[in-house]
């Protein structure tokens, strides 16, 4: 198990404060996936505003970014 952290991030002026989280690393990937649809489903207003969540590993460097909009 490693130590992660994610925010969400307009990757430019905004970023919030960031979560730990202890994960596999083959279950990073997913766990984006699943933390970026249950936010949209909780605050669907956050479409079209440019925001991701960005995933950090241990070390706080970023490993992976997950769009809240679709890709144009």
């Amino acid at each position: 198990m490693d130590l992660y952290s994610y925010s969400v991030t307009d990757l430019a002026d905004y970023e919030s404060p960031a979560v730990d989280i202890v994960l596999e690393q083959d279950e990073a990937a997913a766990f984006g996936l699943i933390i970026a649809k249950e936010m949209l489903e909780s605050v669907p207003d956050l479409t079209c505003r440019g925001m991701c969540i960005a995933l950090y590993d241990s070390k706080g460097v970023p490993i992976s970014l997950f769009p809240l909009d679709p890709i144009q």
